[in-house]
């Protein structure tokens, strides 16, 4: 799997796009949706800035406010799974990460550990863990960072 334009931070919970911009999915942006098409092999999970008064906006230019949402969209899927959330847990927990990494072919029904970004491999899964338990592994050609406009 080829990251295109992004990479994942070293702390397994942040995109870094190309530009170097600091995105923690884990504390400042909430989960929104995940759209898959089968027919395209093309899934899109989609997040936005969490609206607290806490978390800073991106400025790139002055009064410019930037990134406030976005999305990862993977291109030709051949491996797609969702282990379910924790039932137990509120629905709350599905918006927030609780890590994003990487898992090797061997390690596909292991929902629960990662590999670190620096030691992955192009045939590597990524996996997304969300707070609920809920768990997405995915395997594809290639993975864009595209930001979303309203």
């Amino acid at each position: 799997m080829k990251l295109t334009n992004f990479t994942i931070g070293a702390d397994n919970i942040s995109i870094i796009p190309f530009d170097d911009t600091y995105l923690d999915i884990h504390n400042s942006y909430d989960f929104e949706e995940f759209s898959y098409n089968t027919f395209e092999q093309k899934l899109k999970l989609r997040w936005s800035m969490t609206r607290e008064e806490w978390v800073k906006p991106i400025v790139r230019k002055e009064d410019e406010i930037m990134y406030v949402r976005f999305a990862l969209v993977f291109e030709q899927i051949n491996f797609f799974t969702v282990r379910e959330r924790n039932e137990n847990l509120p629905f709350s927990d599905d918006t927030c990460i609780e890590f994003i990494g990487f898992s090797s072919l061997d390690m596909r029904n292991n929902f629960d550990s990662f590999l670190m970004p620096t030691f992955i491999k192009e045939t590597d899964d990524i996996i997304i863990c969300f707070q609920s338990g809920q768990v997405l592994k995915i395997n594809c050609k290639f993975v864009e960072f595209v930001e979303l406009f309203d």
